[in-house]
Order: structure tokens, then C-alpha cells, then sequence
């Protein structure tokens, strides 16, 4: 199945698992020089992170390649209706964005850090003044992994259950929270986005107050549907103390939808 995967896909993975490789490479080549040299601080330390560098890397390149294999078998199976290419979407059940995001954030904050180490332990006595911007950004990092995981500590196991699927242009989407806080109604926002660079551009945003068990939004005919990475519908849900997201799929369908 992989041959049939898009080259571009498959680069992807297969980039992320030789820098592992290399990485875990230069990992073992330096722990062996550091035990020649009776534990060389600087040299473990530089195994140490590579290895650990490298490791994060493999396992995310694994689970990249995986991912991507089963929305290409989704994408097999329906390639009329995108809306069954994610396996939660299919389901009609999606999970938060939360956990995922702090997640991601946490490894990318462990493995800055460790890179950042060599200049806190005065290892880098002779780096120049702006090489302390690699720590410095570490603890910014440090603040949103934090934010992140409060995040989704609020939004616990919530679950978004479609009652439309997909949500559609010109229609609506109308859904149902599971899991959600204990509050009569919840401060709901549909928004379309389009990425741009580095950055989204908002294209459209609907506020409402909604009860949990019954989400309804009206969708203008005027807007483009989801179309992976460029453009992203987001459902957000809001009450005190608690906040969650999910990316919902809003598509024109022909009359078309799943069974």
C-alpha cells in the first residue's frame, strides 16, 4: 500500500525516520567516546540528547507513517466522500484537539531544552550572547506546554457526536457533547480558517449559546469546504473553567453523505 501512497507523504516519514536514525547514530558513536574517555561530561551529554532526539524522532516518524497509511486505505475505500478519510470522522465520534496539541508541544519543549542544556550547564562558556535565545525560548515553550496541558486537563475525555456527517455548505452542522462540563449551556464558536504560511486567516466565525446536547450552527453557501492543510472548520466549546476544540468536517456533498 505504501508504493500507492503520495510521494510527497511518503517523504515525509521517511525523513523523519533517517534524521532518527542518524541521530541514534551519533548518539551511540558519542557514549562510546565518552566511556573511552571516562565519562566525558560534555560527550554524554551530547550522546544523551541525541539519543533521546533520535528516539522521539523514530517513534514520531512511525506514527506519521501509520497515520498516513490509514487515511490512504480510508481514501481507498470512499475517495467520493473525504469526509470518511479520518478514522474519528467515519465514526461520527471526535475526540478533543487538546491532548494531541499538548502532546506535540511537550515533545517539541522536552527536545529544545535538551539542545538547550550544553549553554545552562556553562558547557558553552565561549557561545555568543545570542545563543542564551535557545534557553530563553525553552521556558516560553515551557509556559504554552503548561497552558496546553491545563487545557486538556479541563476538557477531560469530552466527545463531540455528530448527528450530521458531514456538516454542509449551505446546511448545518448539528452535534451532540459528550463528557462535557456540568453547565445548562456552553459558549459554542464555529470558525473557517485558511492557512497562510505559518498562520491561519480567519474567513468566518458564528457565536451562539448552545445547549450540550443539542449544537447547531447554520452554514453560509459562500464558504469553501475542508481541504487538508489549507482549509481547517473548528468547533469550540466554552463554559467556566473548561474549553475544548474539534475539528469538524464541513463539506459540499451532492446530497451525498455517510450511511
Amino acid at each position: 500500500m505504501a508504493g500507492s501512497v503520495p510521494i510527497g507523504e511518503r517523504a515525509a516519514w521517511w525523513m523523519l525516520l533517517a534524521f532518527g536514525l542518524v541521530l541514534t547514530g551519533v548518539g551511540l558513536w558519542l557514549a562510546g567516546e565518552a566511556i573511552a574517555r571516562g565519562l566525558h561530561v560534555p560527550d554524554a551529554i551530547g550522546a544523551s540528547l541525541c539519543l533521546v532526539g533520535g528516539a522521539a524522532t523514530l517513534v514520531g516518524g512511525t506514527w506519521v507513517r501509520r497515520r498516513t497509511l490509514e487515511r490512504h486505505a480510508l481514501r481507498l475505500r470512499d475517495p467520493d466522500r473525504p469526509w470518511l478519510w479520518r478514522r474519528e470522522w467515519a465514526e461520527g465520534r471526535i475526540g478533543s484537539t487538546a491532548r494531541g496539541d499538548a502532546m506535540a508541544t511537550w515533545l517539541f519543549t522536552v527536545l529544545w531544552n535538551l539542545l538547550s542544556l550544553p549553554v545552562l550547564l556553562g558547557y558553552a562558556k565561549h557561545a555568543i550572547f545570542f545563543a542564551w535565545i535557545f534557553p530563553a525560548f525553552g521556558a516560553v515553550l515551557l509556559v504554552a506546554a503548561l497552558r496546553l496541558s491545563f487545557r486538556a486537563r479541563s476538557a477531560g475525555r469530552s466527545v463531540l457526536v455528530l448527528e450530521t456527517l458531514p456538516g454542509v455548505i449551505g446546511g448545518d452542522l448539528r452535534a451532540a457533547l459528550l463528557d462535557g462540563p456540568d453547565a445548562p449551556d456552553l459558549l459554542g464558536r464555529l470558525t473557517c480558517s485558511r492557512a497562510v504560511f505559518d498562520s491561519e486567516e480567519e474567513l468566518w466565525r458564528d457565536e451562539r449559546r448552545v445547549a450540550p446536547e443539542r449544537i447547531a450552527f447554520e452554514i453560509p453557501d459562500d464558504l469553501p469546504p475542508t481541504e487538508e492543510h489549507e482549509v481547517t472548520w473548528r468547533l469550540e466549546l466554552r463554559a467556566e473553567r473548561y474549553r475544548v476544540s474539534f475539528e469538524v468536517p464541513i463539506f459540499e456533498t451532492g446530497g451525498a453523505t455517510a450511511p
